[in-house]
């Protein structure tokens, strides 16, 4: 039988600045570089990604400049064939050429004074205009954070002597040739607490006036430091997303009655769920997994409404449809609507993934 222990409930919800991404190669190039750490800083959670390799053509006939845009070609193996898509690329000001490297995984932009630019493939595919669509979509391989107890650490600290790291890139060379992995860091600065009387209403709640009273007050005056959110939004996605690489959380039942010690710093303060959230709309990669599907925007909206005309007719609507198909949920609640009913079990778009 469902309970209702308090008309409200409250939930710690996490969310991220946008994605920083880098591919192995760079991660080892830039970790000694003071600039990069400086734009890594606070960067603790990382995802490790997969998806089918995108190149840059190396053909020059493929490429010219003209106004300021660089037009030329990615290519792709799909169905054992190599596909050729277009796109054209904003150039910062004074670049007058242009060269792609033999394998076409950069290019070298090159200004008027002879300096050069060098720009990773997965930078194009990101911020370029193209048709490439869900092929920039990527696979969470592993979720994980570095983040030292003493000394500052951030994600590339750990990922430059990372194991796993080393296993899938071994792995994706033996099997899968033809994709490439990249590295996703996040910073989780930000936080804030739902409260809601959601769920089922039809039930009465079983506490008291000042008992009432006293709960919201708890979850008012919750707090988690730094290192406490960045903790509880890595068990959250993975989670979520139940990447193949990691062990821990995948399978965690994280409403048992004996909680785990990451959760009870939030049931000790009053709060019953847990929301991680993330947005890679940067990237134009929307991320998934095996057992979590990538967004749809036809899944979002009711049907009859005509999406693509939409954004056509509105740049505003087109940011939003784009915002909302990137951003990742993790919502966890902390208890079973037997043991104690919460807005969360109430979500008409929670689907997490019954533990085993």
């Amino acid at each position: 039988m469902d309970t209702r222990k308090f008309a409200l409930e409250g939930s710690l919800h996490l969310f991220s600045s946008e994605a920083n991404m880098l591919s192995p190669a760079e991660l080892y190039m830039v970790k000694h570089r003071p600039d990069i750490r400086e734009a890594f800083a606070l960067c603790n959670l990382y995802l490790i990604t997969r998806r089918p390799r995108i190149f840059v053509s190396p053909n020059p006939m493929s490429m010219h400049i003209e106004a300021n845009t660089l037009s030329g070609s990615f290519l792709m193996q799909r169905s054992q064939a190599w596909e050729s898509i277009s796109f054209r690329y904003p150039l910062p000001k004074g670049i007058v050429d242009v060269a792609v490297d033999e394998i076409g995984s950069s290019i070298l932009l090159i200004d008027s004074n002879g300096h050069r630019i060098f720009t990773p493939s997965h930078v194009l595919a990101a911020t370029a205009e193209s048709v490439l669509g869900d092929a920039r979509d990527l696979e969470v391989l592993y979720v994980g954070i570095g983040q030292g107890r003493k000394n500052p650490r951030i994600a590339i600290d750990r990922l430059a002597n990372h194991a796993t790291l080393q296993r899938i890139l071994s792995e994706t060379l033996a099997f899968t040739p033809a994709s490439e992995i990249l590295l996703l860091m996040f910073r989780f600065e930000h936080h804030r607490k739902y409260m809601s009387t959601g769920g089922d209403l039809t039930l009465e709640p079983t506490s008291g006036v000042s008992e009432e009273l006293q709960h919201w007050q708890n979850m008012s005056n919750a707090t988690f430091d730094r290192r406490q959110r960045v903790e509880l939004a890595e068990a959250a996605l993975i989670r979520h997303f139940d990447p193949i690489y990691n062990d821990t959380f995948t399978r965690t039942d994280f409403a048992r009655n004996k909680r785990i010690k990451l959760l009870r710093g939030l049931e000790r303060q009053g709060l019953t769920g847990l929301i991680a959230e993330l947005s890679t709309a940067n990237l134009g990669s929307r991320l998934w997994s095996p057992s979590r599907p990538a967004s749809r925007a036809e899944d979002m909206f009711p049907a009859g409404i005509d999406l693509a005309r939409a954004s056509e007719k509105s740049e505003e609507a087109k940011q939003l449809i784009k915002s909302m198909t990137h951003t990742h949920f993790a919502q966890v609640p902390l208890t079973t609507s037997e043991e104690r009913n919460t807005f969360l079990h109430g979500m008409r778009w929670r689907e997490s993934v019954p533990p085993e």
